[in-house]
């Protein structure tokens, strides 16, 4: 609820509009559009964490941002097109650390022809 109060003007720069709707709870009336098709409730409650953690009072947006990216992230299970992957791929090679996630996980790895015959039996 504090964070919600401290940081409230800056969520709504980001896309979402909170408003108090009794004890303890808020309603949301609206969310950024990369959050679409995701649990709101949770995605909100990591925002919150993400907010939470930290001691620097300054990075705080950074968070906020980090975090924001992971929910709208691809997730196993979703549908992309043929154009959609090479947009996301061609977008991710633009970026600063293409190699990891906002937490350090790989996005991409290397397979040599010899593991991918040795994966096949064929060597």
């Amino acid at each position: 609820e504090e964070l919600l109060k401290g940081h409230g003007e800056a969520l709504s720069g980001y896309g979402f509009a909170l408003e108090p709707f009794g004890d303890r709870t808020n309603l949301v009336r609206t969310m950024p559009a990369i959050l679409r098709g995701r649990d709101v409730t949770q995605a909100i409650r990591e925002v919150l964490d993400s907010l939470a953690e930290g001691d620097a009072a300054s990075d705080w947006e950074e968070r906020l941002v980090v975090s924001l990216a992971c929910h709208g992230a691809v997730r196993a299970g979703d549908t992309l097109s043929p154009e959609e992957m090479r947009e996301l791929v061609r977008q991710l090679e633009q970026t600063a650390h293409p190699h990891t996630c906002p937490h350090g996980r790989p996005t991409m790895i290397l397979l040599t022809a010899g593991q991918l015959e040795r994966g096949f039996g064929r060597r």
